[in-house]
């Protein structure tokens, strides 16, 4: 854009005007070249597109707890934190023993590969009566960040005799509350 002249201006003399400033060419340059070295989809999840969960493995899993986490909403109010997690059996059908861990590794489906995005996790149960708290409990969300295409895992564990409890157990995953898939565990009494 040119630089716009305006009415002389009396004090500058007859030969003499005064001129507005306009962005140089070299500023327009330089944005340009900005625009260029840091598109938007790099750094925003919003770019992101996400459209399922990829199973990896599923069932009873052994794993070394390597720390405890406070989560109030949760059963028992607390999560553990596991390491060195190994799958023992392939199975959906899970027997309601102390001690059991059954659960599932995945990764999100979508593009760019590596994006980081926000999943809510939706586990469901056939209703959990903690002693210490004065509701049934059916089900808690939480979100977590996740890669695209980075493995993660989840799952639940019997560590009280209330927790044993048959039924259908799910876990939901949704991407700006559009379902992406679920998997179902169904607990059951060993007898």
């Amino acid at each position: 854009m040119p630089f716009k002249r305006s009415t002389r201006d009396s004090r500058l003399g007859p030969y003499h005007q005064r001129a507005e400033r306009c962005p140089s060419p070299w500023s327009l340059l330089l944005v340009f070249i900005l625009l260029l070295c840091f598109p938007r989809n790099c750094s925003s999840s919003e770019d992101a597109e996400v459209w399922g969960i990829n199973v990896l493995e599923y069932g009873i899993y052994r794993a070394d707890v390597k720390c405890m986490e406070a989560m109030p909403d949760t059963p028992g109010g607390r999560r553990r934190v596991v390491t060195g997690t190994e799958f023992v059996d392939e199975t959906f059908r899970i027997p309601a023993r102390p001690g059991v861990r059954f659960g599932f590794r995945y990764t999100i489906s979508g593009i760019p590969k590596g994006q980081p995005v926000s999943i809510k996790i939706r586990k469901r149960y056939p209703g959990l009566k903690d002693p210490k708290k004065t509701d049934i409990m059916y089900s808690h969300d939480y979100v977590k960040t996740h890669q695209i295409g980075r493995p993660y895992g989840t799952g639940y564990g019997f560590d009280h005799p209330w927790e044993r409890v048959p039924g259908r157990w799910a876990f939901q995953f949704l991407y700006k509350e559009r379902p992406l898939g679920e998997i179902a565990f169904e607990v059951y009494n060993p007898g």
